[in-house]
This record gives structure tokens, sequence and C-alpha cells, in this order.
């Protein structure tokens, strides 16, 4: 009896060592799927939020940006007007008027207003929560700095005591970190560390210029990041300000116009105000915005390929291929077989998940990395060149309606020409670390980025070369002032050489024939290049993602397939005790 009882003790205690050894292998096979199931998702939805929401978004804020600086170009170009009628009263209205559209952009101030409210509502639509988590925010309207009435301004009108104050630019080597001449004269109610468009590549870290060091080098960032901090006055939603500054902004615009057309020289003065708007207003507000959207896509990047999850995807695909083959040895020791097709088949399932996710992973992280280097970084560097090239444009148009007085936009022009990595003279500057260095040069620079258009560089010393010389042109003749204002002929402070009046006119001719085709060309290839970079990123994002769709079911299948292996495999030794 005794001799029986010992038996069937040890036969209950094999079946439940076998119970258990299946338990252990179901349970660690399923650990492996769950989690690995649950990595592939998370990756996935990341990687398609880069591009179907956080990329659109960035991407929808960069438009804004350039829509609203292309209709601040041209408006500037409306102080043609009056600036044609005293470079030659004498011509037919018909061919001043030819002469006059022959300078507007293709891109009419009009649809650009249009675009950047459609970009604004857009914006809305793809981030629903932006003012409405700013809850002190929207107990108010945005809050808009006053801007000062042109008609009471001449030459120190709306920004212009950035020079007479002794703002301007700071040394060259501090561009990099430096205010817009005109920075001090007007605040806006958004957070200043995004509020300002430094010129320099270094400047826009993440905005612009150096995206992909942020994506690989950088914590998480934080939700802080683009909100102020705690304890500060609340401010205005960037889109709320936008909202409300666009429409001021138009109707400054067409005030301009109504005087213009009424022959009134403080048209010119209302131009000046609403190009100030913009700048110190507007332009700062959409900064906040491709700040915030870029960090969004850093974070969407790292959530894509985030390191936590493949450390758990490699630690339960341990436990799962340990037990398996801990199982099969244990089973070799008692039974003497030494192959159990069931375990097998269990174990050759598990190590092809093991490699599809590998393999997987990895050309996820190729094309993500491809699509960061050679589509991402320059299509933002490109985009913030279109930017700073058309705030260029502005300050050129303005300067020649100054009548070559315009000192603080030639100052702002080459501030903004330092952003771009050129003098105004059209000369690349100085090599500077990278983080200080023009976005065009790096984008023009950057391996990556080698099948840019062709003559993208050599369009902007074209354009700069051309503006140089108006500027030269003028300089050389300090009296034109006096004789355009008063017409050929005229005595004016020269004794009334025809001269003068004779150069500010071929300023004029230079600026609105060889300058503006110059600029056309070098704004068309920019776009063209802008589009190629942003078609690569979203192909290389969606190749990124395509990599997993397969693997998204393929792997929990393929770990089912091993439990009911398992399962099988082991059936026949548990029947033997049942």
């Amino acid at each position: 009896m005794r001799w029986m009882a010992r038996r069937i003790a040890a036969r209950c205690d094999a079946g439940v060592r076998l119970v258990g050894l299946l338990a252990v292998l179901v349970t660690t096979l399923g650990m492996f799927g769950l989690t690995l199931r649950a990595v592939v998702a998370h990756r996935l939805d990341a990687t398609d939020d880069l591009v179907t929401h956080q990329g659109r978004a960035l991407a929808t804020a960069q438009e804004l940006r350039v829509a609203l600086s292309q209709a601040d170009a041209a408006a500037a170009a409306e102080v043609f007007t009056s600036v044609e009628l005293l470079v030659d009263r004498a011509a037919p209205a018909a061919r001043l008027r030819h002469r006059y559209d022959g300078i507007k952009s293709d891109a009419p101030f009009e649809t650009s207003v249009a675009e950047s409210a459609r970009d604004v509502l857009d914006l809305r639509r793809l981030d629903p929560g932006l003012c409405a988590a700013d809850g002190g925010a929207r107990r108010g309207p945005a809050v808009l700095p006053a801007v000062p009435d042109p008609d009471d301004a001449g030459d120190d009108a709306p920004g212009a005591a950035g020079g007479a104050d002794g703002d301007g630019p700071a040394d060259a080597d501090q561009a990099g970190s430096m205010e817009p001449p005109w920075s001090a004269q007007a605040s806006v109610a958004i957070p200043s560390q995004a509020a300002r468009p430094g010129p320099a590549a270094g400047e826009t870290a993440g905005v612009v210029a150096r995206p992909g060091a942020r994506w690989a080098a950088h914590g998480p960032p934080t939700r802080s990041a683009a909100r102020p901090a705690a304890g500060a006055p609340s401010v205005a939603c960037p889109l709320d300000l936008l909202a409300e500054a666009i429409p001021v902004y138009n109707g400054m615009v067409e005030r301009a116009r109504a005087n213009n057309r009424a022959g009134l020289s403080v048209g010119e003065a209302n131009l000046r105000a609403a190009s100030t708007m913009m700048r110190t207003q507007i332009l700062p507000a959409t900064e906040v915005l491709v700040a915030r959207y870029a960090d969004a896509v850093d974070l969407a990047y790292r959530r894509a390929t985030g390191a936590r999850g493949e450390w758990a995807v490699v630690v339960t695909a341990g436990l799962a291929l340990g037990s398996l083959l801990g199982v099969q040895l244990l089973l070799v020791r008692r039974t003497n077989r030494l192959i159990n097709p069931g375990l097998l088949l269990a174990t050759a399932a598990v190590l092809t998940a093991i490699i599809w996710t590998a393999v997987s992973f990895g050309t996820q992280q190729t094309r993500l990395d491809t699509g960061r280097d050679a589509g991402y970084r320059p299509m933002t560097l490109l985009a913030r060149s279109k930017t700073l090239a058309l705030e260029a444009r502005v300050d050129e148009n303005l300067s020649l309606a100054a009548l070559g007085n315009g000192v603080r936009f030639d100052e702002h022009f080459a501030w903004v020409a330092r952003g771009l990595g050129f003098d105004p003279a059209g000369d690349r500057l100085p090599p500077e670390p990278v983080t200080r260095r023009g976005s065009l040069v790096v984008a023009l620079d950057n391996r990556q980025g080698a099948d840019l258009p062709a003559g993208l560089e050599a369009q902007l010393r074209s354009w700069l070369r051309v503006r140089d010389s108006v500027v030269r042109l003028l300089a050389s003749s300090p009296d034109s002032v006096v004789a355009a204002a008063h017409g050929p002929g005229d005595a004016g402070s020269s004794g009334g050489d025809p001269r003068t009046s004779d150069t500010f006119g071929e300023a004029v001719t230079r600026t609105l024939g060889p300058g503006t085709a110059a600029f056309a060309r070098f704004v068309g290839t920019l776009d063209t290049a802008i589009d190629g970079a942003r078609g690569r990123f979203e192909a290389d994002v969606h190749e990124a993602a395509g990599a997993l769709r397969g693997l998204r079911l393929g792997a929990p299948a393929l770990i089912l397939a091993a439990i009911l292996a398992a399962v099988a495999g082991m059936w026949p030794r548990l029947r033997e005790y049942l």
C-alpha cells in the first residue's frame, strides 16, 4: 500500500510539474506577445502621428509664417505707387501703372492674407486643445500692443526710434543671439523666448535650424516649454492673437492704400506702421506656434523610437525563449526524446517573431533617421530661409520708399541676411560653429540635402548683389532725397544738379527690374526645394510606419501559434497523468 501511495504521489507530482511548466510557458509567451503588441502599436501610432498630425501642424505653422511674411512683402510693394510718381512724374500714367504692376509679387496681398486666415483655422482644427489648455489666456481677448498712429509720424514713425536711440544690430560676433533693430520698441503678449525670430541656425534649434539634433540628443520636452512658467502672468493664446491681429493689420494696409490713391504721402507711413506691427506682434506669435509644434515633432519621434519599449521586448523575448529551451531540456532528461515537435515549432515561431521585430524596428529607425536628415531638417531650414528672405524684401522696398534714408530698414536687412548666412553684398559669412550659422548655409552644406535645386545660392547672391548696388548708388548721391522729392531740374540742396534724381530713378529701376526678377527666381526655387524636402520627409515616415504595420498583426499571431504549439507538444505527456 505504501509503495502504491508513493507511486500515485510521484505521478501526481510529475503531473503537477508538467502543468506548472506549461503554465510558465503560456505565461512567458503571453507576456512576450502582449508586450510586443503594445510596443509595436505605440511606435506605429507615434510614427503615424509624426506625419499626420504633428508634422502637418508644424508644416501649417510654417506656411502661416510664410504667408504672413509674403503678405507683408506684397503690402510693402504698395509704396511704389507714390515713389513712381515722384521719380518720373512726366511719364504717362499707363506706363507708371505698368511698372507698378510689374513689381507686385506672384502672391498678391489679399491672397496671402486669405492663406494665413485659412492656416489659422487649420491649426485650430489640428490642435483644438491649444487655446483651451491655456486657461488664463481664455478669460479675455488677446492683448495687442498699441500701434502708433502713422498720421503723426515722419521718418521716426513706428519702430524708427530704434535707430535714433542707438538700438541696432549687435556686433557681428553676437548676431547669433541678437534682437531685430526695433525689437525694443514693442512688446508682444507671448513668451519672449519663442517670440524672437533669431537669424542664426542655432537660435532656432528645434524650431528650424537643428531639429535633428534635438531628436537624438535631448530628453522629452515638457509641456511648459511652450507655455509661461508658473507664476508668470497669463498670456494670449497665439491663435487668438493672430485671429485678432491679422484683421487689424489688413485694415492698416487698406488705409494705406486709400491714402496712396488719394495722393497722400502718409500712406507710406501707414505701410511702415503695418510692417512694424507684422514684425513685432504677428510674426512672433507664429514663432511660438512653430516652436510648439517642433517640440511636438521631437516628442513624437522619441515616442516612435523609444528605447524603453525595446528593452521591454528584449526582456520578455528572452524569458519566452529561455522558458521554451528550459522545458525542452527537462523533457529530454525525463523522456529521453530529443525532439518535441510542438515545442520545436513554438521555438521557431518565437525566433521568427524576434527576428521580424528586430528587422522592422531597424528599418523603422533607419527610415525615420533618413526622413529627419534628408527631409525634416532641410524643410525647416528652407522654410526659415524663405521667411527671412521675404522680410528682407520688405526692408528693401521700404528702404527705397524712404528715398535712401531708410537706415533702420538697411540695418534690419543686414540682420536678416546674416540669418541666411550671407552679408548684404551677397558673400557667405566666415565659417562659424553650426549653432551660429545661417539657415540657408546650413541647408546648403547639409550633405543629406545635396539634391537641393541647382542655382539656389547663385540666385540669392544675384538678388543681394543687385540690392547692394542700389545701396551704393544711393550712398553716392546724398542729395537724391531732396531732388527726387522736387522732381528733375529743381535746385534742391545740390544746386539743381539733375543727376541726383536720375540716380534715384536708376536705383528704382534696378530694384524693380533685375532685383525683382532675381528675387522671384530665388523664391520660386526655394519653394521647389521646400516642397521636395517635405515630400521626402512624408515619404520616409510613411515607409517607417509601413515597416511596422505587418508586425502589428503578424507578431501576436506568431506568439499565439507558439502557445498553441507548446500546448500541443506537452499534451501527450500531460495525458499520461490524467
